[in-house]
């Protein structure tokens, strides 16, 4: 304890990517001007995680119509298969 996981949690990137469309958020002043809100980068510890947001500008608060992220898979496992009749 007393550590941040080394992961980054996909509810917790979703939720940064809602405020990065949000005027005023933390998340909002960090990001650059020209970043597509589409496209976020999330650096951890572990590495990347990639996620966005669609949404609809309404004055300073966002209508936010969906948020996703991206997960990558590590391969486990390569192999070929011999079927002997």
């Amino acid at each position: 304890m007393q550590k941040p996981h080394s992961n980054y949690a996909m509810t917790g990137a979703m939720c940064t990517a809602a405020a990065a469309v949000i005027l005023g958020s933390l998340v909002q002043q960090m990001m650059s001007k020209q970043a597509d809100p589409r496209h976020i980068r999330i650096g951890h510890p572990v590495g990347v995680l990639e996620c966005g947001v669609e949404y609809q500008e309404n004055g300073a608060i966002p209508v936010i119509d969906a948020t996703f992220g991206f997960r990558t898979a590590n391969l486990l496992l390569e192999g070929t298969a011999i079927i002997r009749l």
